[in-house]
């Protein structure tokens, strides 16, 4: 990509595999032109691949039109910082455990490590799982079809099967083992009468009503759920191991980071600016997809209807004339300042702009707040480890493989003094 925008320019067009032509933009006016465009006007192409078989038809990340924009309202409520506020301490008490597991002069992949902790959090925030059995048999379930879908070889025969509209062998098995314990929990959950009292994503997305008063059915839930743990664990898990990947190779930056953690603040201004560095360098998903149903200008070409146009959030997140050095791993670029939209955009944009996007940051602030403090590590190969392709996703080349050097003591959990009793 970085070559074809060198010699042809920010906005150009290739074949893919000499059977589709697409246009890639990398200009932020551009990208903003895209992101609030009518979603009629550019729907987006996830239905057709195969994530969006795995997923299913209700799912908003598959989903276009007036459906989508119903299910995203369903689904935003969920989101707001008061309902994931209360999931920072479980997130850091399972990076912790995960953590106490490790020991000096271990070699480590921190991008499995990482998946062990997301999958836990997922698990525990989408359904507030009471049955250990359930809850282990889907995790079980969960990362095979993780594994599955990030084996190149595997993914493909999976791919092509999903493009003729269904999944087949190994997978297909997983999907219906997953399925059938989704829909047992969503049965559980009906049966529920504290659903007004419980946090966790399914109890409130059922109670959840469009302006019609009607909730989702068991098949939209079944979507939306698996949505949440396939998406919601897999990309923060991968943007965990190229923080550490891009910090053990950045001494400075974790310097700063360390010591600010240490500070009597607590480090947020630079452990925020850090996130949002590593979500620059490395986002996870490299490019987003439109289908256009009428002619778009772009940079001066006329595009016409029918034409895929793909944002390409990496060049996007890698331009000089935004970002100087954007190569150079440098947090320093966003203390004291917040990414610009349309220049920024690891998690998309526009009314597609990944929902969960801020429980994604939340959870590695708290994940990366317990790690540094307490784990020394270095690199295994000095030598920096390219990104490759893990079914939708870029990661590690080798998983972002450290030695683990020193651990601290886990700290002691904080108890607050009881109030005084009232005199008598």
């Amino acid at each position: 990509m970085h070559r074809l925008q060198q010699e042809l320019g920010d906005t150009f067009m290739f074949e893919i595999g000499g059977v589709q032509a697409t246009v890639m933009i990398t200009k932020p006016d551009d990208v903003k032109t895209v992101f609030t465009a009518p979603h009629e006007d550019m729907p987006t192409v996830s239905s057709s691949t195969s994530l969006g078989i795995l997923l299913g038809k209700h799912s908003v990340l598959t989903l276009n039109g007036p459906q989508h924009i119903r299910q995203r309202r369903l689904l935003s409520p969920s989101f707001r910082g008061d309902r994931l506020k209360p999931w920072a301490p479980l997130i850091e008490q399972l990076t912790h455990d995960r953590i106490d597991q490790w020991r000096p002069g271990q070699e480590i992949r921190l991008q499995e490590e990482m998946q062990a902790i997301t999958f836990d959090t997922i698990l525990a925030v989408v359904f507030g799982m009471e049955d250990a059995a359930r809850q282990d048999a889907l995790r079980d379930i969960l990362v095979d079809m993780t594994k599955r879908a990030t084996n190149s070889a595997r993914s493909v025969f999976d791919m092509v099967l999903a493009a003729r509209g269904r999944l087949a062998g190994p997978m297909a098995k997983l999907g219906k083992a997953m399925d059938e314990i989704v829909y047992k929990e969503i049965a559980h959950h009906r049966q529920m009468t504290d659903l007004a009292e419980r946090n966790d994503m399914l109890s409130l997305l059922m109670l959840a009503e469009d302006e019609d008063g009607n909730g989702m059915t068991d098949e939209e839930l079944r979507d939306e759920l698996v949505t949440l743990l396939l998406v919601g664990h897999e990309t923060t898990a991968t943007s965990l191991a190229w923080g550490a990947e891009r910090l053990l190779r950045t001494p400075d930056a974790l310097e700063k980071l360390t010591t600010a953690l240490a500070g009597p603040d607590g480090g947020d201004d630079y452990l925020d600016a850090t996130v949002n560095e590593i979500l620059r360098d490395r986002p996870v998903v490299p490019i987003i997809g439109r289908e256009l149903k009428k002619p778009l200008t772009l940079d001066g070409y006329e595009i016409p209807a029918g034409s895929t146009v793909n944002v390409n959030l990496w060049l996007v997140n890698h331009r000089a004339d935004t970002y100087p050095e954007p190569f150079r791993f440098y947090p320093d670029r966003f203390v004291g300042k917040r990414p610009d939209t349309y220049a920024w955009v690891p998690f998309g944009g526009g009314i597609r702009r990944c929902l969960g996007a801020a429980f994604a940051e939340m959870e590695m602030r708290h994940v990366m707040r317990v790690l540094y403090s307490r784990v020394q590590m270095s690199t295994v190969d000095p030598a920096p480890e390219r990104p490759v392709l893990r079914a939708v996703t870029l990661a590690p080349q080798h998983g972002a493989r450290v030695r683990i050097e020193a651990i601290k003591e886990r700290p002691e959990p904080v108890i607050e003094a009881a109030e005084p009793a009232a005199a008598a």
